[in-house]
């Protein structure tokens, strides 16, 4: 009983809550990250470290202006595409894009496409998608797309193959909805500012202190 209640120390049957704990928090999340640096920060200013709060403070300064660079960066990104700056486009999508990096570019080389074979260049839709889009298909959302992108070289209208095809500006604009992190970037500039409860830190530390301990006690 001492030992878990000093040192958090895991009990028989402790792990069996774990999986159920690690899905109710999504440590990961941007709202979560800026509520544990609050804890940490308000933490340190009650115990008097005022020196360590400040070297906190200046790198979550820092790590803000990156995020605000970041949301530039988005913001060109948007601002090309309905442009049509396709290589603009292609450069910005490799620093802001992430794990979805890949996918992106196949709905830019996709757009590109779409607009070639509208146009009427032929010859260079299908050397675009050769070399662009074929390395990609791993990324099409269904297995036939692809399949339907290379029959409709021999179609006369894009509206062939692709339902809804409205032009190559109302495609742009659908492309840029389609940019889940620039959604995200929205709903996280609005997101106001916690007001902590005083000592919540180590209020937190107690509760989870006091679980363990009753939670030991029915194994």
């Amino acid at each position: 009983m001492k030992s878990s209640k000093a040192g958090f120390a895991p009990r028989k049957g402790d792990h069996q809550s774990e999986p159920a704990a690690s899905s109710a928090v999504d440590l990961t999340a941007p709202r979560i990250k800026k509520d544990i640096l609050q804890l940490i920060l308000q933490y340190l200013q009650d115990e008097g470290y005022a020196s360590s709060v400040m070297t906190v403070q200046d790198e979550a300064q820092v790590k803000l202006a990156e995020q605000q660079n970041h949301r530039g960066q988005l913001k060109r990104v948007r601002a090309a595409i309905l442009e049509g700056d396709w290589a603009e486009v292609e450069k910005l999508s490799s620093k802001v894009m992430g794990q979805q990096h890949k996918a992106f570019l196949y709905c830019i080389y996709r757009q590109q496409y779409l607009e070639m074979v509208e146009g009427g260049e032929y010859h260079k839709a299908f050397s675009h998608l050769t070399k662009r889009l074929k390395p990609l298909e791993s990324c099409a959302p269904s297995l036939d797309e692809f399949k339907d992108l290379c029959y409709l070289l021999t179609c006369k209208s894009v509206q062939e193959v692709v339902n809804g095809w409205e032009g190559a500006a109302i495609a742009r604009e659908q492309l840029v909805a389609q940019c889940s992190l620039m959604h995200e970037l929205e709903s996280t500039e609005s997101t106001p500012p916690v007001q902590l409860p005083a000592q919540r830190l180590g209020r937190l530390l107690q509760q989870a202190a006091a679980y363990q301990v009753e939670h030991s006690q029915h194994q």
